[in-house]
């Protein structure tokens, strides 16, 4: 678990009239993690082209890793991570989360 990642959250604001996703902000302490790459592809989207890396965190399963959900971000070495799924491995000692950035960004 060579890796410090940082769990980002969306808040949310109340404007009175509505509720609305606010911006992300840091969720929990960093966390150390081991980053293994997946894949990268190109992908073309209303006439501009992108690149994407995916990965796969893996992060010791305690009571604060076990509170994260697909809704939220991940952020390792300078790029947000969108997650993608999260599964428990090894007896529930571990957490995998499968995660996509762009590259572009």
């Amino acid at each position: 678990m060579n890796r410090r990642v940082q769990i980002l959250r969306a808040g949310t604001v109340t404007t009175g009239l509505s509720t609305k996703t606010g911006p992300l902000a840091p969720y929990g302490p960093p966390q150390r993690a081991a980053r293994e790459d997946v894949g990268s592809d190109e992908k073309a989207q209303a006439a501009t082209v992108y690149g994407e890396v995916s990965a796969r965190f893996t992060l010791r399963s305690t009571e604060f890793t076990r509170t994260i959900t697909a809704k939220d971000t991940l952020r390792e070495g300078g790029r947000v991570f969108r997650i993608i799924g999260l599964r428990e491995v090894g007896r529930s000692a571990f957490l995998e989360i499968t995660a996509s950035a762009r590259t572009d960004l």
